[in-house]
């Protein structure tokens, strides 16, 4: 069974909380994969529905704004952040890091969203399945370690190096361009994200 562990999701007030809600939002989604790519073709009546439609609302997620989080750290956060660092600062590194895993996950969430597209036509195909399992694993190891890095070494700068109206700022481009990319259910999601108020 899937557990789901409620967080309060943080507002346009606080759009590197954001950034950080929003991946462990993507994680849950990916959870989800995970759990219908190793449960579903054995399941039956009731048990099957709902994973069929976990699996939906997941692969209907990475069709679409799953990209919001690490597309916000990339136009957003980064390009605030890069201009006030000298040359060898070890944040450089981290920011590029961060850069060089967005790209990765873009190519693996589109093959996840295609997986689980053909499983959603033939739930009954065990090989799709076990592949799409598979394939979320890596991304949510990926995912793991993005959050990592972002939470203990580039979001604490970033609150330090920004003052209140740049974040702000960010808190209403972010508003603008993606809503509520997570959802108002955002706050019902297996989030498990330490450090949330």
């Amino acid at each position: 069974m899937l557990v789901q562990i409620g967080v309060r999701a943080p507002d346009q007030t606080d759009p590197l909380g954001q950034l950080f809600a929003g991946l462990r939002h993507a994680q849950s989604r990916l959870r989800a994969l995970a759990h219908a790519g190793s449960s579903l073709a054995g399941l039956d009546g009731t048990g099957r529905e709902e994973a069929l439609a976990k699996l939906e609302e997941a692969v209907a997620f990475f069709e679409g704004p799953g990209e919001e989080a690490f597309l916000s750290e990339q136009e957003l956060l980064v390009p605030q952040l890069a201009p006030r660092l000298q040359v060898g600062d070890p944040l450089c590194q981290e920011l590029g890091t961060l850069g060089d895993e967005h790209r990765t996950v873009r190519g693996l969430q589109r093959s996840a969203a295609r997986l689980g597209r053909r499983l959603l036509a033939r739930p009954d195909d065990r090989q799709a399945g076990l592949t799409l399992q598979r394939l979320a694993a890596t991304l949510l190891e990926i995912y793991g370690e993005h959050a990592e890095r972002l939470e203990a070494r580039v979001l604490p700068c970033a609150r330090t190096m920004l003052g209140a109206l740049e974040l702000e700022a960010m808190g209403l481009k972010m508003a603008q361009r993606h809503g509520d990319p997570w959802g108002e259910r955002a706050s019902e999601e297996a989030c498990q994200a330490p450090g949330l108020p």
